[in-house]
């Protein structure tokens, strides 16, 4: 099969071939040889000279190192004379097989090393060459432990980035969420009176509307002449509950909190809280009024309500009826203040 200007011989084509002893092949155009000879066990010549072969694959040697323990076996010669063999470190498994294998490697090239040229003639060109890519060329440190420390501290950082960003956001969270829905809603200030366009924003369980209409809008509005902003009664249609209740609070002058235990068990309440008290931070004013409708220990309340009463104005709603107008007049008074 030589000097038929071959690119490639199908990895099937000897399969059907019995008893080859003899495969000359050179004089092509051959860069490497794939064709499975594993039925062929008494070869004794592969010529592949004159080829563009850089080198042979594993498989292909494993299989000429097979032919060594057949009965059959005397000598196996592979000639891959005048083929461009690498000299490169991805190559030098071949190359250190050519000189420790059973088979006879007949080579005569020319290869390339960090672009200078070496010759292979003999036994001594090949040991200086395979000598010089192990220990200076190819000579590379494991450094696997890096690869595996950096792989460690990149998730190590990450997870501390995302723990911090985390607790960072949910400790700022009421912050951000006053920011997002009073973006568009802030006040220039011109003027006391027309910064606010509430004396109080009433803050109350949802379940207790009935007592907010009956008794605490007539007696601040009707009886004190106080503007309130009511969430039953002045809440916009159209605009979410969140961007409602931020929007009163920025406009109101007062925050007054109704505290009973209904007022613990409603999630708005919480949120209408801190909100105020996240406008109170902003704006640097002192707005906040704590009711306490009705006896409740501290230990009972949420963090967050026993740092405010131990911060602002609180009044305590009266047991008897004869000291609600009192009551109201020194709630009215604070609202004013």
């Amino acid at each position: 099969m030589s000097c038929n200007k071959l690119k490639v011989v199908p990895d099937k084509m000897f399969e059907d071939i019995s008893n080859i002893t003899h495969l000359y092949v050179g004089g092509n155009l051959l860069t490497q040889w794939n064709s499975s000879l594993e039925k062929h066990r008494c070869l004794q010549m592969l010529d592949l000279a004159d080829n563009k072969i850089s080198r042979l694959e594993k498989e292909t040697l494993n299989y000429l190192d097979s032919l060594t323990n057949e009965s059959c076996y005397t000598n196996i010669t592979v000639n891959l004379t005048n083929n461009p063999l690498d000299c490169a470190c991805p190559n030098l498994y071949f190359l250190k097989w050519i000189r420790k294998s059973n088979i006879l490697v007949r080579v005569n090239s020319d290869c390339s090393i960090n672009a200078q040229k070496y010759a292979i003639r003999n036994c001594t060109d090949l040991d200086a060459i395979i000598d010089l890519l192990e220990n200076e060329v190819c000579k590379v440190i494991d450094k696997s432990w890096i690869t595996w420390m950096t792989s460690v501290v990149s998730v190590v950082c990450t997870g501390i980035i995302t723990i911090s960003a985390c607790f960072l956001v949910h400790k700022h969270r009421w912050k951000l969420r006053h920011l997002y829905y009073s973006r568009h809603r802030r006040h220039v200030v011109e003027g006391y009176e027309r910064i606010f366009q509430y004396n109080a924003f009433i803050c109350y369980a949802r379940v207790c509307s009935g007592f907010l209409k009956r008794v605490v809008v007539p007696m601040l509005e009707a009886t004190h002449g106080l503007v309130t902003w009511v969430y039953d009664k002045n809440s916009l249609p159209g605009i979410s509950t969140a961007e409602n209740i931020t929007h009163a609070i920025n406009n109101s002058k007062k925050c007054v909190l109704l505290v009973n235990r209904e007022f613990l068990a409603d999630s708005w309440c919480e949120y209408e809280t801190n909100m105020a008290l996240v406008e109170s931070i902003i704006t640097r004013r002192d707005m906040i009024i704590v009711v306490m409708m009705e006896p409740i220990p501290m230990l009972e309340l949420p963090n967050y309500l026993q740092r405010l009463l131990l911060s602002v104005r609180s009044l305590e709603y009266p047991e008897h009826g004869q000291d609600e107008n009192t009551f109201w007049m020194n709630l009215a008074d604070e609202i004013n203040t």
